[in-house]
Protein backbone atom coordinates (compact mmCIF):
# COMPACT_ATOMS: atom_id res chain seq x y z
CA UNK A 1 0.00 0.00 0.00
CA UNK A 2 1.29 3.57 -0.92
CA UNK A 3 -0.12 6.52 1.11
CA UNK A 4 -0.33 9.91 -0.49
CA UNK A 5 -0.69 12.91 1.48
CA UNK A 6 -1.91 15.69 -0.74
CA UNK A 7 -1.16 19.54 0.71
CA UNK A 8 -4.50 20.49 0.34
CA UNK A 9 -4.37 21.89 -3.77
CA UNK A 10 -3.18 25.56 -3.78
CA UNK A 11 -0.61 26.96 -1.89
CA UNK A 12 -0.58 30.69 -2.10
CA UNK A 13 2.45 32.23 -0.64
CA UNK A 14 1.73 35.85 -2.03
CA UNK A 15 0.37 39.10 -0.56
CA UNK A 16 0.08 38.66 3.33
CA UNK A 17 1.40 35.38 3.55
CA UNK A 18 4.88 36.84 1.53
CA UNK A 19 4.78 39.50 4.38
CA UNK A 20 5.15 37.24 7.44
CA UNK A 21 8.16 35.69 5.74
CA UNK A 22 11.73 37.47 7.00
CA UNK A 23 12.85 38.40 3.57
CA UNK A 24 10.86 41.29 1.34
CA UNK A 25 11.49 42.89 -1.96
CA UNK A 26 11.60 46.94 -2.32
CA UNK A 27 7.90 47.64 -1.91
CA UNK A 28 7.01 44.78 -1.68
CA UNK A 29 3.81 46.00 0.86
CA UNK A 30 2.63 48.26 -1.91
CA UNK A 31 1.85 45.21 -4.91
CA UNK A 32 -2.09 45.72 -5.06
CA UNK A 33 -5.10 44.24 -7.03
CA UNK A 34 -8.01 45.06 -4.97
CA UNK A 35 -6.42 46.34 -2.30
CA UNK A 36 -2.95 46.45 -1.20
CA UNK A 37 -0.45 43.14 0.03
CA UNK A 38 -0.16 45.49 3.31
CA UNK A 39 -3.94 45.81 3.74
CA UNK A 40 -4.52 41.84 2.95
CA UNK A 41 -1.63 41.45 5.68
CA UNK A 42 -3.90 43.93 8.45
CA UNK A 43 -7.10 41.75 7.57
CA UNK A 44 -5.11 38.23 7.59
CA UNK A 45 -3.91 38.36 11.48
CA UNK A 46 -6.99 40.50 12.59
CA UNK A 47 -5.59 41.77 15.64
CA UNK A 48 -9.09 42.90 17.33
CA UNK A 49 -9.71 39.25 17.48
CA UNK A 50 -6.93 38.10 19.86
CA UNK A 51 -3.66 38.55 21.20
CA UNK A 52 -1.14 37.89 18.51
CA UNK A 53 2.74 37.90 18.03
CA UNK A 54 4.20 40.87 16.71
CA UNK A 55 5.41 40.55 12.69
CA UNK A 56 8.71 40.77 13.90
CA UNK A 57 8.18 37.87 15.71
CA UNK A 58 6.44 35.82 12.70
CA UNK A 59 8.78 36.66 10.82
CA UNK A 60 11.82 35.18 12.46
CA UNK A 61 9.59 32.17 13.43
CA UNK A 62 9.26 31.95 9.56
CA UNK A 63 12.88 31.87 8.39
CA UNK A 64 11.99 28.03 7.84
CA UNK A 65 8.21 28.33 8.07
CA UNK A 66 7.41 27.54 11.64
CA UNK A 67 4.72 30.22 12.43
CA UNK A 68 2.76 29.18 8.66
CA UNK A 69 2.86 25.57 8.86
CA UNK A 70 1.30 25.69 12.43
CA UNK A 71 -0.23 22.04 13.44
CA UNK A 72 1.23 20.38 10.38
CA UNK A 73 4.53 20.87 12.29
CA UNK A 74 3.66 18.62 14.76
CA UNK A 75 0.78 15.74 12.93
CA UNK A 76 1.52 12.48 13.70
CA UNK A 77 -0.16 10.47 10.89
CA UNK A 78 -0.35 6.92 11.32
CA UNK A 79 0.99 5.38 9.37
CA UNK A 80 3.06 8.24 7.82
CA UNK A 81 2.98 8.89 4.29
CA UNK A 82 5.22 7.35 1.64
CA UNK A 83 5.01 10.90 -0.63
CA UNK A 84 4.12 14.26 -0.14
CA UNK A 85 2.40 16.25 -3.05
CA UNK A 86 1.42 19.99 -3.19
CA UNK A 87 0.98 22.78 -5.58
CA UNK A 88 3.13 25.77 -5.42
CA UNK A 89 1.13 28.98 -6.95
CA UNK A 90 3.15 31.96 -6.23
CA UNK A 91 5.93 33.26 -8.78
CA UNK A 92 9.48 32.55 -6.63
CA UNK A 93 11.62 35.86 -7.59
CA UNK A 94 13.92 38.41 -6.20
CA UNK A 95 13.06 41.03 -8.78
CA UNK A 96 9.54 42.60 -9.30
CA UNK A 97 9.94 45.68 -11.03
CA UNK A 98 11.07 43.94 -14.49
CA UNK A 99 9.21 45.20 -17.62
CA UNK A 100 7.96 42.29 -19.17
CA UNK A 101 6.04 41.74 -15.92
CA UNK A 102 1.89 40.85 -16.98
CA UNK A 103 -0.07 43.32 -14.70
CA UNK A 104 -3.34 43.19 -16.63
CA UNK A 105 -3.59 39.78 -15.59
CA UNK A 106 -5.48 42.04 -12.42
CA UNK A 107 -3.63 39.56 -9.67
CA UNK A 108 0.46 38.53 -9.41
CA UNK A 109 1.40 36.60 -6.64
CA UNK A 110 4.78 36.92 -5.56
CA UNK A 111 7.04 34.90 -2.98
CA UNK A 112 10.41 36.50 -2.52
CA UNK A 113 13.30 33.57 -3.71
CA UNK A 114 15.33 34.09 -0.51
CA UNK A 115 11.93 32.89 1.64
CA UNK A 116 10.99 29.72 0.25
CA UNK A 117 14.15 27.76 0.69
CA UNK A 118 12.69 28.37 4.84
CA UNK A 119 9.19 27.59 3.76
CA UNK A 120 9.93 23.77 1.56
CA UNK A 121 12.45 23.06 4.63
CA UNK A 122 9.95 23.79 7.17
CA UNK A 123 7.14 21.68 5.79
CA UNK A 124 9.92 18.76 4.45
CA UNK A 125 11.69 17.95 7.60
CA UNK A 126 8.57 16.97 9.48
CA UNK A 127 8.02 13.42 10.04
CA UNK A 128 4.61 12.46 10.92
CA UNK A 129 5.61 9.71 13.29
CA UNK A 130 8.24 8.40 11.41
CA UNK A 131 12.24 8.26 11.42
CA UNK A 132 12.84 9.55 7.93
CA UNK A 133 11.09 12.30 6.34
CA UNK A 134 8.73 11.21 3.06
CA UNK A 135 9.94 12.82 -0.23
CA UNK A 136 7.95 16.04 -1.58
CA UNK A 137 6.89 16.84 -4.76
CA UNK A 138 6.31 20.42 -5.45
CA UNK A 139 3.88 21.17 -8.69
CA UNK A 140 4.47 24.41 -10.15
CA UNK A 141 2.00 24.24 -13.60
CA UNK A 142 -0.92 27.05 -12.83
CA UNK A 143 -1.58 30.18 -13.45
CA UNK A 144 0.97 32.37 -10.96
CA UNK A 145 4.34 30.92 -11.55
CA UNK A 146 5.19 33.25 -13.59
CA UNK A 147 3.33 36.14 -12.55
CA UNK A 148 6.48 38.02 -12.06
CA UNK A 149 7.68 37.96 -15.81
CA UNK A 150 9.37 35.47 -18.09
CA UNK A 151 12.91 37.51 -17.58
CA UNK A 152 13.22 36.55 -13.90
CA UNK A 153 11.04 33.21 -14.49
CA UNK A 154 14.22 32.26 -16.46
CA UNK A 155 17.30 34.37 -15.06
CA UNK A 156 15.66 33.91 -11.15
CA UNK A 157 13.11 30.74 -10.63
CA UNK A 158 14.58 28.13 -13.00
CA UNK A 159 18.24 28.50 -11.67
CA UNK A 160 17.01 28.25 -7.88
CA UNK A 161 14.64 24.88 -8.48
CA UNK A 162 17.83 22.96 -10.48
CA UNK A 163 20.07 23.91 -7.48
CA UNK A 164 17.90 23.38 -4.63
CA UNK A 165 16.79 19.95 -6.00
CA UNK A 166 20.65 19.24 -6.44
CA UNK A 167 21.34 19.97 -3.10
CA UNK A 168 18.72 18.35 -1.41
CA UNK A 169 19.56 14.81 -3.70
CA UNK A 170 16.16 14.65 -5.22
CA UNK A 171 14.34 14.17 -2.00
CA UNK A 172 12.26 17.54 -3.12
CA UNK A 173 11.58 17.91 -6.69
CA UNK A 174 9.63 20.44 -8.68
CA UNK A 175 7.81 19.59 -11.66
CA UNK A 176 5.72 20.87 -14.51
CA UNK A 177 8.11 24.29 -15.32
CA UNK A 178 11.18 24.09 -17.32
CA UNK A 179 13.80 26.28 -20.24
CA UNK A 180 12.14 23.76 -22.75
CA UNK A 181 9.01 21.74 -23.13
CA UNK A 182 11.25 18.28 -22.66
CA UNK A 183 12.03 19.95 -19.22
CA UNK A 184 8.67 21.14 -18.37
CA UNK A 185 7.09 18.04 -19.43
CA UNK A 186 9.72 15.75 -17.28
CA UNK A 187 7.85 14.16 -14.58
CA UNK A 188 9.87 14.15 -11.00
CA UNK A 189 10.51 10.54 -9.65
CA UNK A 190 11.12 7.94 -6.40
CA UNK A 191 12.01 4.74 -5.88
CA UNK A 192 10.06 3.98 -2.71
CA UNK A 193 10.43 1.34 -0.11
CA UNK A 194 6.74 0.20 0.39
CA UNK A 195 5.07 -2.50 2.19
CA UNK A 196 3.58 -5.04 0.09
CA UNK A 197 0.14 -6.99 1.49
CA UNK A 198 1.97 -10.01 2.09
CA UNK A 199 3.47 -7.23 4.62
CA UNK A 200 7.03 -7.77 2.43
CA UNK A 201 9.18 -4.32 1.74
CA UNK A 202 8.76 -3.81 -1.80
CA UNK A 203 10.06 -0.96 -4.61
CA UNK A 204 7.91 1.08 -6.40
CA UNK A 205 8.44 3.67 -9.00
CA UNK A 206 6.35 6.69 -8.61
CA UNK A 207 6.19 9.56 -11.44
CA UNK A 208 4.66 12.90 -10.65
CA UNK A 209 3.21 14.79 -14.16
CA UNK A 210 2.39 18.57 -13.70
CA UNK A 211 0.47 20.44 -16.39
CA UNK A 212 -1.49 23.60 -16.51
CA UNK A 213 -4.49 24.32 -18.31
CA UNK A 214 -5.69 27.30 -19.96
CA UNK A 215 -9.10 27.44 -18.54
CA UNK A 216 -7.64 27.64 -15.06
CA UNK A 217 -6.22 30.95 -16.37
CA UNK A 218 -2.39 30.06 -17.43
CA UNK A 219 -1.97 32.19 -20.41
CA UNK A 220 -1.09 30.19 -23.89
CA UNK A 221 2.08 32.31 -23.93
CA UNK A 222 3.80 31.19 -20.47
CA UNK A 223 3.70 27.21 -22.74
CA UNK A 224 7.02 25.84 -22.94
CA UNK A 225 8.42 24.77 -26.39
CA UNK A 226 11.50 23.64 -27.66
CA UNK A 227 13.43 26.57 -27.50
CA UNK A 228 11.68 28.48 -25.42
CA UNK A 229 11.05 28.28 -21.16
CA UNK A 230 7.68 27.68 -19.41
CA UNK A 231 5.09 25.67 -17.81
CA UNK A 232 4.19 22.09 -19.49
CA UNK A 233 0.59 23.73 -21.31
CA UNK A 234 -2.61 21.70 -22.39
CA UNK A 235 -5.32 23.77 -23.98
CA UNK A 236 -8.75 25.00 -22.24
CA UNK A 237 -11.02 21.67 -21.79
CA UNK A 238 -13.91 23.10 -23.28
CA UNK A 239 -14.46 20.88 -26.16
CA UNK A 240 -13.86 16.98 -27.51
CA UNK A 241 -11.42 18.24 -29.59
CA UNK A 242 -9.50 20.00 -27.01
CA UNK A 243 -10.00 17.25 -24.96
CA UNK A 244 -8.64 14.91 -27.29
CA UNK A 245 -5.97 17.41 -28.01
CA UNK A 246 -4.70 17.23 -24.31
CA UNK A 247 -4.38 13.70 -24.21
CA UNK A 248 -2.57 13.62 -26.94
CA UNK A 249 -0.33 15.84 -25.93
CA UNK A 250 0.45 14.18 -22.65
CA UNK A 251 0.38 10.53 -24.08
CA UNK A 252 3.65 11.94 -26.46
CA UNK A 253 5.47 13.43 -23.78
CA UNK A 254 4.71 10.76 -21.44
CA UNK A 255 6.36 8.32 -24.40
CA UNK A 256 9.12 10.82 -25.02
CA UNK A 257 10.10 10.34 -21.09
CA UNK A 258 9.92 6.96 -21.42
CA UNK A 259 6.36 5.95 -19.62
CA UNK A 260 4.09 3.63 -21.66
CA UNK A 261 0.43 3.32 -20.70
CA UNK A 262 -0.40 0.24 -18.32
CA UNK A 263 -0.71 -2.74 -20.20
CA UNK A 264 3.33 -1.76 -21.11
CA UNK A 265 4.29 -0.93 -17.84
CA UNK A 266 6.06 -2.67 -14.74
CA UNK A 267 3.66 -3.84 -11.78
CA UNK A 268 6.11 -1.49 -9.48
CA UNK A 269 5.14 1.53 -11.24
CA UNK A 270 2.29 4.39 -10.30
CA UNK A 271 1.89 7.41 -12.35
CA UNK A 272 0.50 10.68 -10.88
CA UNK A 273 -1.20 13.44 -12.68
CA UNK A 274 -1.04 17.00 -11.21
CA UNK A 275 -3.55 19.10 -13.09
CA UNK A 276 -4.13 22.81 -12.67
CA UNK A 277 -7.27 23.10 -14.24
CA UNK A 278 -11.09 24.80 -14.01
CA UNK A 279 -12.12 27.93 -12.89
CA UNK A 280 -11.40 29.59 -9.08
CA UNK A 281 -14.82 29.35 -6.98
CA UNK A 282 -16.55 26.12 -8.91
CA UNK A 283 -19.05 26.18 -6.72
CA UNK A 284 -20.73 29.19 -7.85
CA UNK A 285 -21.11 27.56 -11.39
CA UNK A 286 -22.96 24.53 -12.60
CA UNK A 287 -22.16 24.96 -15.97
CA UNK A 288 -18.31 25.01 -16.20
CA UNK A 289 -17.26 22.51 -18.48
CA UNK A 290 -16.85 19.79 -16.01
CA UNK A 291 -18.04 17.17 -18.07
CA UNK A 292 -14.96 18.33 -20.38
CA UNK A 293 -12.67 17.58 -17.03
CA UNK A 294 -14.18 14.63 -16.66
CA UNK A 295 -13.84 12.80 -19.66
CA UNK A 296 -9.96 14.09 -20.04
CA UNK A 297 -9.76 12.71 -16.67
CA UNK A 298 -10.90 9.05 -17.15
CA UNK A 299 -8.83 8.78 -21.37
CA UNK A 300 -5.94 9.74 -19.29
CA UNK A 301 -6.66 6.93 -17.51
CA UNK A 302 -8.33 4.81 -20.09
CA UNK A 303 -5.15 5.66 -22.71
CA UNK A 304 -2.38 7.12 -20.75
CA UNK A 305 -2.16 4.98 -17.81
CA UNK A 306 -2.54 7.58 -15.11
CA UNK A 307 -2.86 6.27 -12.01
CA UNK A 308 -3.90 9.24 -9.84
CA UNK A 309 -4.88 12.47 -10.78
CA UNK A 310 -4.10 15.29 -8.14
CA UNK A 311 -6.58 18.78 -9.65
CA UNK A 312 -6.30 21.94 -8.21
CA UNK A 313 -6.69 25.64 -8.96
CA UNK A 314 -10.69 26.24 -7.87
CA UNK A 315 -9.86 27.83 -4.03
CA UNK A 316 -12.17 25.02 -2.40
CA UNK A 317 -12.56 21.67 -2.53
CA UNK A 318 -14.55 19.83 -5.42
CA UNK A 319 -15.23 16.49 -5.81
CA UNK A 320 -14.17 13.05 -5.78
CA UNK A 321 -14.26 10.19 -8.15
CA UNK A 322 -13.14 6.64 -8.20
CA UNK A 323 -13.36 5.95 -11.66
CA UNK A 324 -11.86 1.97 -12.48
CA UNK A 325 -11.04 2.45 -9.14
CA UNK A 326 -8.47 4.95 -10.43
CA UNK A 327 -8.59 8.32 -8.09
CA UNK A 328 -9.19 11.46 -8.95
CA UNK A 329 -9.27 14.65 -7.42
CA UNK A 330 -11.16 17.55 -9.19
CA UNK A 331 -9.95 19.75 -6.90
CA UNK A 332 -8.05 19.74 -3.75
CA UNK A 333 -9.32 22.91 -2.15
CA UNK A 334 -6.63 25.71 -0.41
CA UNK A 335 -4.20 25.11 2.31
CA UNK A 336 -2.31 28.12 2.46
CA UNK A 337 -4.09 31.38 1.48
CA UNK A 338 -4.71 35.11 2.70
CA UNK A 339 -8.88 34.87 2.45
CA UNK A 340 -9.42 34.36 6.10
CA UNK A 341 -9.71 38.22 6.13
CA UNK A 342 -12.09 39.11 3.86
CA UNK A 343 -15.60 38.26 2.48
CA UNK A 344 -16.73 38.87 -0.94
CA UNK A 345 -20.36 39.72 -1.46
CA UNK A 346 -22.78 36.95 -2.41
CA UNK A 347 -20.14 34.22 -1.34
CA UNK A 348 -21.93 33.61 1.87
CA UNK A 349 -22.11 29.88 0.64
CA UNK A 350 -17.91 29.71 0.78
CA UNK A 351 -16.79 27.30 3.01
CA UNK A 352 -12.90 28.44 3.70
CA UNK A 353 -12.42 25.11 5.28
CA UNK A 354 -9.20 23.07 3.42
CA UNK A 355 -8.17 19.99 4.14
CA UNK A 356 -4.76 17.75 4.13
CA UNK A 357 -6.27 14.51 2.11
CA UNK A 358 -4.78 10.79 2.69
CA UNK A 359 -4.89 8.74 -0.32
CA UNK A 360 -4.18 5.05 0.25
CA UNK A 361 -3.30 3.10 -3.24
CA UNK A 362 -2.78 -0.41 -3.58
CA UNK A 363 -0.11 -1.23 -5.49
CA UNK A 364 -1.37 -4.64 -6.62
CA UNK A 365 -4.27 -3.01 -8.52
CA UNK A 366 -3.53 0.47 -8.52
CA UNK A 367 -6.89 1.48 -6.97
CA UNK A 368 -7.94 3.44 -4.02
CA UNK A 369 -8.04 1.44 -1.30
CA UNK A 370 -9.27 4.71 1.35
CA UNK A 371 -9.37 8.35 1.75
CA UNK A 372 -9.31 10.38 4.46
CA UNK A 373 -9.33 14.38 4.64
CA UNK A 374 -8.09 15.84 7.72
CA UNK A 375 -9.68 19.89 8.36
CA UNK A 376 -7.67 22.38 8.17
CA UNK A 377 -8.33 26.02 8.74
CA UNK A 378 -6.32 29.98 8.76
CA UNK A 379 -5.59 31.62 11.64
CA UNK A 380 -4.08 34.67 11.58
CA UNK A 381 -2.43 33.34 8.49
CA UNK A 382 -1.38 29.94 10.14
CA UNK A 383 -2.35 27.22 8.84
CA UNK A 384 -4.34 25.10 11.95
CA UNK A 385 -6.31 21.83 12.34
CA UNK A 386 -10.09 22.57 12.34
CA UNK A 387 -10.67 19.43 14.49
CA UNK A 388 -7.55 19.50 17.16
CA UNK A 389 -8.47 16.58 19.13
CA UNK A 390 -6.45 19.00 22.36
CA UNK A 391 -9.68 20.61 22.37
CA UNK A 392 -13.45 20.31 21.56
CA UNK A 393 -14.26 23.31 19.52
CA UNK A 394 -12.66 25.99 17.56
CA UNK A 395 -13.23 29.46 17.03
CA UNK A 396 -13.37 30.75 13.49
CA UNK A 397 -13.15 34.39 12.76
CA UNK A 398 -15.68 35.81 10.59
CA UNK A 399 -14.72 38.68 8.52
CA UNK A 400 -18.32 39.48 8.09
CA UNK A 401 -18.77 40.64 11.88
CA UNK A 402 -15.12 40.97 12.87
CA UNK A 403 -15.42 38.58 15.74
CA UNK A 404 -14.67 34.80 16.65
CA UNK A 405 -17.50 32.67 16.44
CA UNK A 406 -17.43 29.27 18.18
CA UNK A 407 -18.11 26.62 16.42
CA UNK A 408 -18.08 22.34 17.65
CA UNK A 409 -15.99 20.21 15.66
CA UNK A 410 -18.64 18.34 14.61
CA UNK A 411 -20.40 21.64 13.60
CA UNK A 412 -17.49 22.63 11.10
CA UNK A 413 -16.77 18.85 10.17
CA UNK A 414 -19.97 18.54 8.80
CA UNK A 415 -20.03 21.50 6.52
CA UNK A 416 -17.16 21.11 5.13
CA UNK A 417 -18.44 17.28 4.44
CA UNK A 418 -21.89 18.36 2.95
CA UNK A 419 -19.41 20.78 0.68
CA UNK A 420 -17.49 18.75 -0.37
CA UNK A 421 -20.64 15.57 -0.92
CA UNK A 422 -22.62 18.35 -2.87
CA UNK A 423 -20.04 18.85 -5.17
CA UNK A 424 -19.18 15.58 -6.21
CA UNK A 425 -22.72 14.93 -7.15
CA UNK A 426 -21.94 18.01 -9.68
CA UNK A 427 -18.54 16.33 -10.72
CA UNK A 428 -18.25 13.00 -10.64
CA UNK A 429 -21.87 12.38 -10.93
CA UNK A 430 -23.75 9.49 -8.98
CA UNK A 431 -22.28 6.30 -10.29
CA UNK A 432 -18.33 6.94 -9.42
CA UNK A 433 -18.54 9.59 -7.31
CA UNK A 434 -17.08 9.68 -3.66
CA UNK A 435 -19.17 10.17 -0.85
CA UNK A 436 -17.51 10.78 2.18
CA UNK A 437 -18.82 10.31 5.65
CA UNK A 438 -17.12 11.85 9.38
CA UNK A 439 -15.32 9.56 11.26
CA UNK A 440 -14.79 10.83 14.95
CA UNK A 441 -11.40 10.19 16.42
CA UNK A 442 -9.65 8.55 13.45
CA UNK A 443 -6.95 6.09 13.82
CA UNK A 444 -4.93 8.27 11.23
CA UNK A 445 -3.92 11.00 13.62
CA UNK A 446 -4.24 14.07 15.90
CA UNK A 447 -7.57 15.28 14.61
CA UNK A 448 -11.29 14.96 16.52
CA UNK A 449 -12.62 14.73 12.82
CA UNK A 450 -11.68 13.18 9.53
CA UNK A 451 -13.78 13.01 6.11
CA UNK A 452 -12.93 9.25 5.26
CA UNK A 453 -14.11 6.88 2.18
CA UNK A 454 -15.17 4.15 2.17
Amino acid sequence: MLRILFNGGDNMLGRAIQLTLPTQSPNESLLRDSCSSQHYLEMGLHPAGRATKTLEEIRHANARGEYLWGDYLHLKINPPPNLRLMNLETALTRSIDNKDIPWDKGINYHCHLDNIEGVIEGYRNVLHGSSVASPVCVTLANNHIMDFGRQAFVQETLPFLSAYTERNLGSTQFAGVGGTMHEASRPANWTLSVPSQNKNTGEVNVYVVAVGSMDSGVPSQWKATDDSAGVFWVPRLDSMEAVNDAVKCLSHWLTVHGIAPNNRRTTNSLLILSIHWGPNWAYRYHGDNQKYRQEFAHQCIDECGVDVIYGHSSHHIRGFEAYNGKLIVYGAGDLINDYEGFANSGDENYCEHGALILADISLETKTLHQLQLIPTVMDQLQLKLLCPSWQSYLDIWNPRTKTYERRSHHENASRLCNAVNDLTKLDAGRSHGIQLRLLKDPDCCSSNYALVYP
